[in-house]
């Protein structure tokens, strides 16, 4: 039986569609590039999360210079997530490079991050607390609508509530 395909589908379809191991290479050798005639070096600093984005660049980044010329940096603060460090860790762990680990919640609350990050908040939310937990997601994109940002609070009791990110904020 053949099912025809709406065009949400079909457009998700072409999205993955593409040669995954000609893009790595392309990447990865534009990267060497770059760095060794433009900017003059040979390796890369990267910060290691433990998300999609930072692993796909240290992964980039060891295919284009190597293990021993790449060096992740674990920046953990206050608001990252539990899993973070172990999750970094056993990415670098795989990719074989040296690491360092230096949490930098108090350079970040010396500067007024943390502050200035409540102040966007009670902008939107203003009953968010001290105790609360917040984070921003991004919405649109595959629905056919344009990526958004939303800002997402948690009280101390669990009730969640979310809106549209404004611009300001």
């Amino acid at each position: 039986m053949v099912t025809k395909m709406s065009l949400h589908e079909q457009y998700q379809a072409e999205i993955i569609d593409f040669d995954r191991e000609a893009e790595v290479k392309k990447i990865y050798t534009a990267m060497r590039s770059i760095m060794g005639t433009k900017l003059h070096r040979r390796g890369a600093v990267i910060a290691v999360s433990g998300g999609i984005d930072s692993s796909v660049c240290a992964a980039l980044a060891v295919q284009a210079f190597g293990a021993k010329k790449v060096f992740a940096l674990q920046l953990p603060e206050r608001d990252s997530a539990a899993d973070t460090q172990s999750r970094s860790s056993q990415l670098i762990e795989h990719l074989g490079v040296e690491s360092l680990t230096h949490n930098i919640a108090s350079t970040l609350e010396e500067i007024g991050c943390y502050s200035w990050r409540d102040q966007a908040i009670k902008e939107v939310f203003p009953q968010y607390g001290k105790d609360w937990k917040n984070k921003i997601i991004i919405a649109g994109g595959l629905e056919g609508q344009y990526n958004h940002f939303k800002l997402v609070i948690q009280d101390p009791e669990g009730s969640r509530e979310e809106k549209r990110l404004p611009l300001k904020a």
